[in-house]
């Protein structure tokens, strides 16, 4: 089951719950870009994971909410497109990025461009 629901990070009505089991679900707020589940839960493994894998930037933003589920950046990929991810030096400074994916085709060989654009 999919719903929209209110983000319990930054309040924003555009926070898409889905139920995945009996026993989790997940939200991912297209308003602050943040994710949590069910599972994540301060002292979890699944928080310990994500802390151990994790750049400190990532760390550094993490949130608890009223229900201490943890919150965390999302980073979202998408094949052939590129992707959006939180950059910056800490938690005063950081704003999300775009790495878009271009491809060009030069006569029989095939280069790919990388290129960073700030996310507006």
């Amino acid at each position: 089951m999919e719903q929209l629901v209110i983000c319990k990070r930054c309040g924003s009505n555009a926070c898409l719950e889905q139920q995945i089991s009996e026993e989790v679900t997940t939200q991912f707020c297209m308003g602050c870009g943040f994710t949590t589940s069910t599972l994540m839960t301060e002292g979890s493994d699944v928080v310990k994971s994500a802390l151990d894998t994790s750049p400190e930037l990532y760390k550094d933003l993490m949130h608890k909410d009223t229900q201490g589920n943890i919150w965390m950046p999302s980073t979202i990929t998408l094949p052939n497109k590129g992707m959006v991810f939180v950059d910056g030096t800490n938690k005063g400074s950081w704003e999300w990025q775009l790495l878009k994916l271009f491809l060009y085709r030069k006569e029989t060989r095939r280069c790919l461009t990388i290129r960073l654009i700030r996310w507006i």
